[in-house]
């Protein structure tokens, strides 16, 4: 009987750390917004891969030219990357946010209109919870104003139109908005972190 008691108490006990331990691992923590798995990128060129954000961090590894990588994270010059079993920081410049390779950055065709009003949507087809700001607005970072990771469909009123980033400080993949859209484009829907109202 004790040792049956014993059994039972051990048993109990490795599945309570057993559960522990997997609700504590990061993409546990994570695995409710998808989006902070990372961003489809390109490598522009083949590269070496930091173990931080500059040139002072030892190699970790090396990446392809032309390859989809996710990117975790930017600073201002430095993005962390995963490409297949290699990870590390590798310089903003030589990535590519587009659609596919070869995109070389924002290429703003539409005149910049003004003056209006933008109304962001946290869902499709304009529904969910709505913000609307006037021309002029700049909003670096939407996580200080809990919006972050949020916008699914913006509607345009009056003579404006909108810049909207993926990362925060309008950067990373960018979209300029001339006319209303139900939906964002691939990668920027429910993953806009900054934007600009002109």
């Amino acid at each position: 009987m004790h040792r049956l008691k014993t059994l039972s108490l051990t048993t109990l006990v490795s599945a309570f750390v057993g559960v522990l331990l997997i609700a504590l691992t990061p993409q546990a923590a994570l695995a409710d917004k998808p989006h902070l798995y990372g961003s489809n990128a390109w490598t522009n060129n083949a590269g070496i891969l930091l173990g931080g954000p500059g040139t002072n961090y030892p190699q970790a590894g090396a990446v392809d030219g032309k390859v989809r990588v996710l990117v975790d994270r930017c600073t201002g010059r430095w993005c962390q990357i995963r490409a297949g079993r290699q990870a590390g920081w590798f310089p903003l410049r030589q990535l590519d946010f587009g659609q596919t390779p070869g995109w070389d950055g924002p290429r703003f065709h539409s005149p910049f209109r003004a003056p209006g009003q933008v109304c962001f949507f946290s869902g499709t087809n304009f529904t969910g919870k709505r913000f609307c700001v006037a021309s002029g607005t700049y909003v670096s970072d939407l996580a200080l104003l809990n919006r972050d990771n949020q916008v699914r469909s913006i509607q345009l009123n009056g003579n404006s139109s909108a810049l909207v980033c993926r990362d925060f400080n309008l950067t990373n993949y960018c979209v300029r908005i001339v006319r209303d859209k139900k939906y964002l484009p691939e990668g920027l829907g429910g993953a806009v972190s900054s934007f600009r109202v002109y």
